[in-house]
């Protein structure tokens, strides 16, 4: 089976790093196997991880699949001049984060939570 080369600077826990291959591994069936093609291909390889978390219920957690699968590509693309500059795949992490936070509850505004610091 072809991996997902990478080529990674930056240094992370084994497991960690273990993850982030996993999911770029998940992207070698459709084509793409190097940070090139992360850096050639970014709207094509957004609709695939749209497509391979598509299932994932509920919404939060699918959110937070996409996420880690952005996080590997941002490992695999650490110290390149690529993330230099805006990408679609950092507005897409963020468009990832979660609804909720850890109590189930929406998350604050920056309002709400500087007035929580004033009671």
């Amino acid at each position: 089976m072809e991996k997902f080369q990478v080529n990674s600077t930056k240094e992370l826990s084994v497991n960690t790093a273990r993850v982030y291959k996993s999911k770029l591994n998940k992207l070698v069936p459709y084509g793409y196997k190097d940070s090139d093609d992360l850096k050639n291909h970014p709207v094509k390889i957004i609709a695939i991880i749209t497509d391979l978390t598509k299932n994932i219920v509920p919404e939060d957690k699918q959110r937070m699949e996409r996420r880690v699968f952005y996080s590997a590509i941002f490992y695999a693309l650490h110290g390149d001049s690529y993330l230099s500059r805006p990408t679609l795949y950092q507005r897409e992490f963020h468009k990832s984060d979660p609804k909720k936070n850890a109590n189930g509850e929406d998350w604050k505004s920056v309002a709400d939570f500087k007035a929580t610091l004033d009671e």
